[in-house]
């Protein structure tokens, strides 16, 4: 089963995860993505949502034959800072 995750990266490169709808699945998920991304932190629904219309939404992917993808932000759907 694949594994998927939306995140921002904000100006200082710091990756921010929308908040998670459970707290053991959104720890798998926080330390699935710090495995591949790095440090983040958790953004409440009005701040992820105030954070993606600024910088955008990426996506990771886990394949089942461990792959990753990142799918960048459209930029066009962007406003300016």
């Amino acid at each position: 089963m694949a594994r998927s995750v939306d995140f921002i990266t904000d100006s200082t490169g710091l990756h921010w995860l929308p908040r998670p709808s459970s707290w053991l699945g959104g720890m798998a998920r926080h330390w699935w993505f710090q495995y591949h991304m790095g440090p983040c932190r958790i953004a409440s629904p009005d701040y992820f949502k105030a954070l993606s219309d600024r910088f955008g939404v990426h996506t990771i992917t886990e394949a089942d034959d461990g792959t990753i993808t990142l799918t960048l932000p459209n930029p066009a759907n962007r406003s300016l800072p």
